[in-house]
């Protein structure tokens, strides 16, 4: 099963450094929203998932997590910025009530659990919604589109969860021009307001920090991508 989605999924996606050459393809729908809960995402990647880390499989250099925003093959993948190398993020459970780890460390049906009367109950770590947290406050999350061709899209939306640091979204447009929403503070829906125009699709966007290094992790979800046409 791993074997035939990881031949799906490489036979839809374009490598990291060709996204360098920008194509505009027509696109049916205006929006995704990635929230952290693409059960295909899940399966191919590291068991570690199911413990509440987003780690890439097979060690460095493999494949973190992506999310499927339509059946045309779009994909939207996330790592961890080359400019930090804590090699992992954390990826616990939306829901607050799976708190605990199964002693049965079968995966992927075990070891995220909730605790019910003294027992850790195992839920599916693959059904279940995510958010990210960084390791430390300098830790960057990349994302990008590796649809073949790539569509042009923007980053709209972010959410960004209580108890979070003030977090930053930051954009690189096909001019080489960036842009920055900053401070993003906690327990709100951020709307991005991204630039519209030739040249201003994204190539590659970051979520980090606003304060950077030190003890000022993000915690974040649901971040709205918008597609358009110019």
């Amino acid at each position: 099963m791993q074997t035939r989605k990881w031949l799906q999924l490489l036979l839809s996606l374009v490598a990291i450094g060709s996204l360098t050459s920008l194509s505009v393809s027509a696109h049916a729908f205006s929006n995704c929203t990635i929230a952290f809960n693409d059960r295909t995402g899940f399966e191919i990647l590291d068991p570690s998932q199911a413990y509440g880390f987003m780690i890439p499989a097979g060690g460095p250099g493999g494949v973190w997590y992506y999310n499927q925003c339509s059946t045309t093959g779009d994909w939207f993948y996330f790592d961890e910025d080359p400019a930090t190398a804590y090699n992992h993020f954390h990826f616990p459970a939306e829901d607050m009530s799976i708190n605990c780890v199964t002693t049965d460390s079968q995966w992927p049906n075990g070891v995220m659990g909730r605790m019910t009367n003294g027992t850790c109950v195992p839920v599916d770590p693959l059904a279940t919604e995510r958010f990210v947290h960084n390791h430390w406050g300098d830790q960057l999350l990349r994302f990008q589109d590796l649809s073949s061709p790539p569509y042009r899209w923007r980053p709209a939306q972010i959410y960004v969860l209580s108890g979070s640091a003030d977090a930053k979204v930051v954009m690189k447009a096909e001019n080489g021009v960036f842009w920055t929403w900053a401070p993003l503070t906690q327990n709100t829906v951020w709307t991005l307001n991204p630039p519209t125009g030739p040249g201003t699709g994204g190539v590659e966007a970051w979520v980090g920090s606003n304060a950077g290094s030190g003890p000022n992790e993000f915690n974040i979800d649901n971040i709205v991508i918008s597609y358009t046409t110019d």
